[in-house]
């Protein structure tokens, strides 16, 4: 189902959150050098990047709501529907939380 997809993608983001920290046994396995980075890698270091740097909950937020109305080449993008942006919302939670869990 739709909520059970949601909620191993929200268990991914904290064990990417995890691993991106560094934390020991993040992920239960080695770290594989040949690992591709997927998606939710590159929004994973984002966050927690704008964390380090002392952004909070609300910037963060904000710099993504800026940064999702222009496409790459810098034309207006397609807004996103409220459930893309609960979702984007509710994830970005998880990750600043599990960041500053960690950072103390």
């Amino acid at each position: 189902s739709r909520t059970t997809e949601l909620r191993a993608v929200w268990v991914a983001l904290v064990y990417k959150t995890l691993r991106c920290l560094k934390v020991e046994g993040g992920d239960g396995a080695e770290e594989d050098p040949w690992r591709l980075e997927d998606q939710m890698d590159v929004f994973v270091k984002g966050v927690v990047a704008a964390v380090k740097r002392g952004a909070d909950f609300d910037r963060i937020r904000m710099e993504q709501t800026v940064a999702g109305a222009v496409d790459a080449e810098g034309a207006p993008a397609r807004p996103r529907s409220t459930q893309e942006s609960a979702v984007l919302s509710q994830s970005t939670r998880l990750v600043v939380l599990a960041t500053e869990a960690v950072m103390g």
